[in-house]
């Protein structure tokens, strides 16, 4: 507790240099963070397309359940992006 929110809190989230869209907000159904942070990117973008770019990424799931629960909410995602997205998700 001594070292909550210190002048180091966050700092490795802020140096990965990661721009995301919020994914994990979509999650926990908070929409309204996942418009905010697809914004951001979408004006990072805007701003410096040079400095953004998609990073593949896997996302490991055990069962056709699982598997089609990461591919609705990709989905969703992809749909509140509205067109702003930098890419699509592919399924293997």
């Amino acid at each position: 507790l001594v070292e909550k929110d210190d002048f180091a809190a966050g700092t490795s989230g802020r140096s990965s240099r990661l721009v995301h869209g919020g994914l994990r907000y979509l999650e926990h159904g908070d929409l309204g963070l996942v418009r905010e942070s697809l914004r951001e990117r979408g004006t990072l973008y805007r701003l410096a397309p040079h400095l953004v770019r998609p990073v593949p990424m896997y996302m490991l799931a055990g069962d056709r359940r699982h598997r089609a629960l990461y591919r609705a909410g990709l989905t969703v995602y992809e749909a509140l992006a509205a067109g702003r997205n930098i890419g699509y998700h592919q399924g293997v």
